[in-house]
């Protein structure tokens, strides 16, 4: 019986389910009032789907931790499974700016040679300029006047410059030197030589300069630097004409520089420098300060011996041929505020080319006094002489500054 009752109620809810689905024919039309109530509910159930899809679309946006907790849902206990995202195992390296260096391939049959720079080859021929042995640049000399440049070059090149090497005039003011003139001597690489060569000062007043290199046995120009192209120099000052004096014939205060001078502690350069003073020092004053604050106009010969016990200067002049009556003539002391100077002076010769003679010597004090000589040259007429002029320190050489006044022949 029970089984028969739920059959009937089931049946009667199906019977009741499709008259409510299929309208009665000829049924009247709902009132607009249930119609209107119809509509109301039916936008309010898509404003509430429209409001739940939003809330749903807010939610799948948020991360896990910023989703807000979902209050008063039902919570099925079936959870979909969950994936766990893995950190991957293998640590990357921090970036780098330093290229990951590559791992050369070995070639079979290969021989990897290492790089190696080159190097600038050393030329043939170079010279380098040591120093000026003669005539500073800016030495100054009276127009006409004799000088002999002295340069000391080494040689930086490969090879060994032969007696045929020459030093050639290239540019500049040639001050009536040779276009060339043969070095004479053999330099091998490394080693110096003093290349000389004689002069004479322009006729008119100004500053000079003359270029000078070095030429091969084979023709060919070589100078200083790296690249060997460059020249060497005499730079002199040419002073106003000296006024005529009567009866001067030659003056060894005007050809100073043409001299060759050397002390104890070897060749000195002239004019010399403060610095090399101790070597021995030679220079030339047109307005020196004499012994006593007595002030000359006329040029001399500046002079200080090599420093040491026993120290001398002495200077070997360039020939000159000696006639009839004439006299060898200067004034020598000490130079003015030399307190301690104590020298003796010496005058000699070489006629001919025969040996070295003397012709005399002079003490001097710094006493306030000076020494005028006067030494007849007959006796040497027609011969070609070489004065020499030296003075030395009587054991030391500290205030030995002295002076050869007006040194010539006349």
């Amino acid at each position: 019986m029970v089984h028969r009752r739920r059959l009937t109620v089931i049946f009667l809810a199906g019977v009741l389910s499709l008259s409510a689905c299929i309208p009665f024919f000829g049924s009247r039309p709902e009132p607009e009032e249930n119609l209107l109530s119809t509509l109301a509910m039916q936008t309010v159930s898509a404003q509430q789907t429209q409001s739940a899809f939003s809330t749903l679309t807010a939610l799948l946006s948020q991360t896990p931790t910023e989703r807000p907790p979902e209050t008063g849902a039902v919570t099925d206990t079936a959870q979909a499974p969950t994936a766990t995202l893995q950190p991957p195992t293998a640590t990357l390296p921090p970036a780098t700016e330093t290229p990951t260096p590559t791992t050369a391939v070995p070639t079979v049959g290969v021989t990897p040679v290492p790089f190696t720079p080159t190097a600038t080859p050393v030329p043939c021929n170079r010279a380098q300029f040591v120093e000026d042995v003669q005539v500073r640049d800016g030495a100054e000399f009276y127009p006409g006047e004799s000088f002999t440049k002295i340069w000391r070059l080494r040689n930086t090149g490969t090879c060994t410059w032969s007696k045929d090497y020459a030093v050639v005039f290239v540019d500049g003011n040639q001050m009536s030197g040779p276009v060339s003139q043969p070095l004479g001597v053999t330099v091998a690489p490394g080693q110096t030589v003093d290349v000389a060569v004689p002069m004479t000062a322009p006729s008119q007043r100004g500053t000079f300069t003359g270029y000078w290199q070095l030429r091969s046995s084979g023709g060919v120009l070589f100078g200083i630097g790296d690249s060997a192209q460059s020249s060497f120099w005499v730079r002199i000052s040419v002073l106003s004409p000296r006024p005529t004096e009567v009866g001067l014939k030659y003056s060894l205060a005007d050809a100073y520089c043409s001299a060759e001078w050397r002390s104890n502690h070897g060749l000195v350069s002239c004019p010399t420098s403060a610095s090399d003073a101790d070597r021995g020092l030679v220079a030339r004053s047109f307005e020196p300060v004499l012994e006593g604050g007595y002030q000359e106009d006329q040029a001399a010969i500046i002079l200080q011996p090599g420093s040491g016990r026993d120290g001398f200067i002495t200077g070997t002049f360039p020939a000159f041929r000696v006639s009839n009556y004439d006299d060898f003539r200067a004034v020598i002391g000490c130079m003015d505020r030399s307190p301690k100077c104590d020298v003796t002076f010496q005058l000699s010769y070489t006629a001919d080319g025969g040996p070295v003679q003397s012709l005399g010597t002079w003490t001097q004090k710094s006493d306030g006094e000076f020494e005028t000589i006067v030494l007849d040259l007959n006796h040497l007429a027609g011969k070609q002489v070489r004065f020499i002029l030296t003075v030395y320190n009587n054991g030391d050489s500290t205030d030995d500054r002295v002076f050869w006044l007006l040194p010539s022949v006349r």
